[in-house]
């Protein structure tokens, strides 16, 4: 059995895990169904099978629990959150370190343990071994075992170790010393230094001496610092490949620093000694395992290839639109990843491994020219740059056009601004006039371009033709002001926009827009937003999410480069995002942090941003779409906030914005259609006109999107006229009452 942080019990009985809770001592079942096997990954884990009674059970600092059944082939985790069931090691065939932990093979599971940092810790009889599972990417490496020193020999490396005579039923990671301790036989326990994973700091045994470590990629980028500052000291780091290095301590804010960098050129266990001197006397020394997992950075581009060269030449334009990129390693497909302008892929692995890369562009709209065969292959290298590698698109023929528009707005209590980005998704050329309607409740300020023509709340921009291969998507940037005094934060306005042509448009639906925004009572034009907003329905499935990013450039210079760092929610699919749009050109990355959290950056390079007395010239923003995981239990909060930076500035960063699983109070009625009624105008500004049967009804009501009644009256006429011009902008439902029983209808109110 194992306990978690708040005291609960988990113990294992046939084909079920069960938790014995620590406050009402009631017992339940979390995970098994009865049935043995090893079945029901991915959904939740009381609908899994189990086989037997667990050899092992361990829990996390997060309270997901990991579990090794009697099959012994597998560690399989609940995750805490959501209650669904994964495998997240063994299973798979490979017999090498540095590979996705769920395709190595692990045929006989003895135990598994965590360390504070969630890293996974498997002991294995067969091949006789302990390795680790990197939280950060989920890779696989031994950590001891495999070698030829049996096991009455001590101050060896463990992975000199045999440990094909037993394994460790028992192990146990010391959180202060950082070292796993763990037995093979009753008559003797080992211990031995874990590998130090990147962002981690390791202090001498006597305090003033420390080093932190973070991860380059490439090898690990070293802070040393002491406790007190003397002239004199300096550092000689052996990094445990055969290398050297030596660094003198500069005075730092409180005692001495000094930095350096190292690149390992292979995945492996690095053991790493840092002494500390003072003159040509040793004072103090660290001595720890670095666990590197060898990675490079591939960045690839998409462009149009105007002449057919194949080569990115001077005047040829980015690709915009959302392109998808297939990555497949050494033959096995690891992912498929969205971008626009370009991507910088992170492939993880050894020297000499296969990287093959596959553009997918959207059927109709333009084709893949090169390489016309097979893909963009790389190969990991132990050294040298890699550089950018291009895939060229051409237009296909025909005449079609798909004319789309995306907003970001934000609603303050005397002014609202906004961007609005219009793009054509085919290669043919088409004409283009947008229009906006602003909201009464404010009128027309500024905007960047100036519009075609401004009549009252309608604002026009004649743009032109329009065509995928552009340099970049048409961007446009509108403020409106209110005639007189303060809204209260709460209330909510409505601006329609509509990109014409719309006949002969290939998906019309995205041709308009109605925005609905609440007013806020101060805002920060570096800012985020999601829809749906506050709520989604409850449900096993996913649900899609759409995420907008807006920056605006304050300073009093040109920003030159700019990027989102967006750090995701663990209910949220990284590999199910879906690039929308971005106002300019964009590279886009994805990784994880010691967290193993997921992060995609969005890079704008040479983005030259004006500064904020060019209120109009200083807006950014990048849309995508991304889908929550599967079986989210109701009442689950999924956020999500970003970090922008500006150059070499601090990071600033945006709202938080939460989406709950299944609200309680939201109210989606059925819209029936039952019985002749009519309602008009819709949308409505003060008066909203009921045609019915007073026959078949005799009541109406009018609930807002919570299901509050707002206005009830008796239907005497067969045209009724309703009052609503005290009621704030926003959607509405109006529900009729009578013999033949309700009629519900939608309206919105301007």
């Amino acid at each position: 059995m194992v306990l978690d942080a708040s005291g609960n019990i988990y113990t294992g009985s046939t084909n079920k895990i069960r938790k014995i809770d620590a406050v009402t001592g009631l017992i339940s079942t979390v995970a098994g169904n009865g049935s043995s096997g090893e079945t029901g990954d991915g959904g939740p884990a009381t609908n899994a099978t189990l086989t037997g009674i667990p050899k092992s059970l361990s829990i996390d600092a997060f309270g997901n629990l990991y579990i090794v059944t009697n099959d012994a082939t597998k560690v399989r985790m609940v995750n805490a959150a959501t209650g669904i069931i994964n495998t997240v090691a063994g299973g798979g065939t490979a017999t090498v370190d540095g590979v996705a932990a769920t395709t190595e093979s692990l045929p006989n599971i003895s135990a598994c343990v965590l360390d504070p940092s969630g890293n996974l810790y498997i002991s294995e009889q067969t091949r006789g071994r302990i390795f680790m599972v990197n939280k950060t990417n989920g890779l696989i490496n031994t950590i001891a075992g495999g070698g030829s020193y049996i096991w009455t020999n001590d101050s060896i490396p463990a992975l000199s170790y045999s440990l094909e005579i037993g394994m460790a039923n028992n192990m146990y990671v010391d959180a202060v010393r950082k070292n796993m301790i763990f037995s093979v036989c009753s008559t003797k326990v080992k211990e031995f230094s874990l590998p130090v994973l990147s962002g981690s700091t390791i202090v001498s045994s006597s305090g003033n001496f420390s080093v932190f470590n973070t991860d380059l990629c490439s090898g690990p980028g070293s802070i040393f610092s002491t406790t007190t500052y003397t002239s004199g000291q300096g550092v000689k780091t052996y990094f445990g490949d055969g290398t050297i290095d030596s660094g003198a301590i500069v005075p730092g804010i409180t005692g001495g620093i000094d930095t350096c960098t190292h690149v390992y050129y292979s995945t492996g266990a690095y053991s790493v000694r840092n002494i500390l001197y003072l003159g040509a006397s040793p004072v103090d020394s660290i001595n720890y395992i670095y666990n590197y997992v060898f990675c490079r950075p591939f960045p690839l581009a998409y462009f149009f290839d105007g002449n057919s060269n194949c080569i990115k030449d001077s005047g040829e334009n980015f690709n915009y639109n959302p392109i998808q990129t297939e990555v497949d390693s050494n033959g096995t497909i690891l992912d498929t990843v969205s971008a626009t302008c370009g991507l910088n892929y992170y492939a993880y692995g050894n020297p000499g491994d296969i990287y093959t890369f596959k553009a997918i562009p959207i059927s109709g709209h333009f084709a893949v020219t090169c390489p016309s065969i097979g893909g963009i292959k790389d190969t990991l290298e132990a050294s040298g740059s890699y550089p950018v590698k291009y895939f060229a698109l051409n237009c296909t023929s025909g005449s079609n056009f798909d004319l789309q528009l995306f907003t970001s707005f934000i609603v303050g209590r005397h002014m609202m601004r906004g961007d609005i980005i219009v793009d054509n998704t085919y290669c043919y050329p088409e004409t283009a006039v947008l229009t906006m309607q602003i909201s009464p409740k404010f009128g027309y300020s500024s905007a960047y371009p100036l519009p075609t023509s401004v009549s009252g709340n309608t604002i026009t921009w004649n743009i032109g033709w329009l065509s995928s291969d552009m340099s970049f998507p048409n961007h446009f940037y509108v403020e409106g002001t209110t005639s007189g005094g303060y809204y209260t934060p709460g209330d909510t306005i409505m601006d329609n926009f509509t990109i014409d042509p719309v006949i002969g448009d290939m998906n019309p639906a995205d041709n308009t827009c109605i925005r609905i925004d609440t007013v806020k009572a101060g805002f920060d034009p570096n800012y985020m937003s999601v829809q749906p907003s506050s709520c989604i329905p409850s449900g096993t499935a996913p649900t899609q999410l759409q995420y907008t990013i807006d920056f605006e450039n304050t300073g009093n210079d040109t920003a030159h480069n700019i990027y989102v760092m967006d750090t995701l929610s663990s209910l949220l699919d990284p590999k199910t995002i879906k690039l929308v749009s971005a106002s300019g050109q964009m590279l886009v990355s994805q990784m994880s942090d010691m967290a193993h959290e997921n992060i995609i950056k969005f890079n704008f390079p040479g983005i030259n941003l004006l500064d904020s007395s060019h209120h109009n010239n200083c807006t950014g923003l990048v849309i995508f779409n991304i889908n929550t995981i599967a079986g989210i239990t109701d009442g689950s909060k999924i956020w999500n906030h970003a970090g922008i930076f500006f150059d070499d500035n601090p990071v600033v960063m945006t709202n938080y914005v939460d989406v709950v699983k299944n609200c309680a109070n939201a109210y989606t009625p059925v819209i029936s259609k039952s019985v002749p009624v009519q309602i008009y105008p819709n949308p409505a500004i003060s008066e909203l006109i009921i045609k019915a049967d007073k026959d078949a009804f005799s009541t109406y009501t009018i609930y807002d999107i919570f299901g509050r009644n707002l206005i009830q009256n008796q239907i005497k006429e067969t045209t009724s006229t309703v009052d609503i011009a005290h009621l704030p902008v926003g959607v509405y439902y109006l529900t009729l009452s009578g013999i033949t029983g309700t009629h519900t209808e939608k309206f919105v109110k301007l």
